[in-house]
């Protein structure tokens, strides 16, 4: 749900960050309501990208700073707001011993503005050390959180509502299948039991949301409070997760392999 123009123009945003910094981004792509299937006519764009210094960076006393950001401004070639965020690779590596979501879903977006060589591996390294039950702990705990937020409402906040569906489906889909759930609702729906019925009621709610705001009313819909409240309410008895060993040479050696200190 990106243009071509609107993706050149990001792009070009990139290459300039990455001659500002100094530094070589390895993969950048769209997060947020975009990668997750439900943009509204409002909605921000959520550039995110992992990145690497030169060596002799890494060769400080002092640590250097881990993340850039640039202030959410908005962008006269898009229209909205763009939010521009990157990890620096060493601090990539050390999150993914501990399945940090926003990775996990990073390395599966669709909308992918630069990729480069070292990101095959790079997403081979974080999904060895994926703990599923940790992740579905935290798509269950997103769920609660926002639907706290909207269910004592006559009406649904379209955005929370969309938000409280597609994690209770990442949740879902981790206790069905025990694999890694894709970011995107509409994969997600493809991959559900029930799925015409809710892929008919979810593209109704997209019709809406991609001509309305963010925050549109909707109304209640069943399928979906039936999906919520079954991942919020039902004891699930989540497989425990294996003791991921991490062995540091290996880590170590995909930093200096993705730097370039061999």
């Amino acid at each position: 749900m990106v243009s071509e123009t609107s993706s050149k123009h990001i792009i070009s945003c990139l290459r300039k960050l990455e001659s500002t910094y100094g530094v070589r981004i390895l993969l950048a792509i769209e997060s947020g309501s975009r990668m997750w299937g439900f943009p509204s006519t409002d909605s921000d764009y959520d550039v995110r990208f992992i990145y690497a210094r030169p060596v002799k960076d890494y060769l400080t006393v002092k640590p250097i700073r881990d993340v850039i950001e640039t202030p959410i401004v908005n962008d006269p070639v898009l229209g909205v707001p763009m939010d521009m965020c990157g990890w620096d690779i060493k601090k990539a590596i050390d999150l993914s011993q501990k399945t940090n979501r926003a990775l996990v879903e990073w390395m599966q977006s669709d909308i992918v503005y630069i990729k480069t060589s070292e990101t095959g591996k790079l997403w081979e390294y974080i999904n060895s050390h994926i703990a599923l039950e940790s992740l579905a702990n935290h798509y269950i705990g997103w769920t609660r959180s926002m639907w706290k937020e909207i269910k004592d409402n006559t009406q649904r906040d379209g955005k929370k509502y969309c938000y409280a569906l597609r994690t209770a489906l990442c949740a879902e889909h981790i206790i069905r299948l025990n694999k890694i759930p894709s970011p995107n609702i509409k994969r997600l729906i493809e991959a559900h039991p029930n799925a015409d019925d809710l892929a008919a009621a979810f593209n109704d709610v997209l019709k809406i949301k991609i001509a309305s705001k963010e925050h549109v009313p909707l109304p209640k819909i069943v399928i979906f409070e039936e999906i919520i409240s079954s991942v919020l309410e039902q004891e699930y008895n989540l497989q425990k997760d294996t003791a991921i060993d991490i062995n540091t040479s290996n880590e170590d050696a995909l930093f200096r392999e993705i730097i370039g200190f061999l």
